[in-house]
């Protein structure tokens, strides 16, 4: 057997050995008693500090508003939007008014879409 470098205990551990070295230190710790002695520690310092660091994870508790309520402001938004492009387009030449008006319906349609992929994310992340 090659000689025995400490550190392969955790590569083994953590299964970054070749499967021919793993299975030399596999039998190592089967027979040595101070090896599995020592890799029984290993593997319990590696448990508690895995057990640490889940409890310490930062997971922020967001609540999304329902797509029910996103379609309620949808319908309180869109007077506003009439209002506003009659008083824009009344401004503006009548060659300009089909450019404008082609260009704000380009611009909403492309927000929509933004907005339902937002909320098929949220949905995703939800049942995951």
């Amino acid at each position: 057997m090659n000689d025995f470098d400490p550190a392969e205990l955790s590569a083994f551990l953590d299964g970054e050995l070749s499967p021919a070295r793993a299975g030399e230190i596999e039998a190592l710790i089967a027979t040595d008693p101070g090896m599995r002695s020592a890799f029984e520690q290993l593997k319990r310092a590696d448990q508690q500090l895995k057990s640490v660091a889940e409890a310490a994870a930062f997971r922020p508790d967001i609540h999304w508003p329902g797509p029910a309520r996103w379609r309620a402001e949808s319908w309180l938004a869109l007077p506003l939007a009439v209002v506003m492009f009659a008083w824009v387009t009344e401004k503006l030449d009548p060659a300009m008014t089909t450019a404008f008006f082609v260009n704000t319906i380009s611009l909403v349609l492309f927000i929509a879409c933004l907005a339902q992929l937002a909320l098929g994310e949220m949905r995703a992340s939800r049942s995951a």
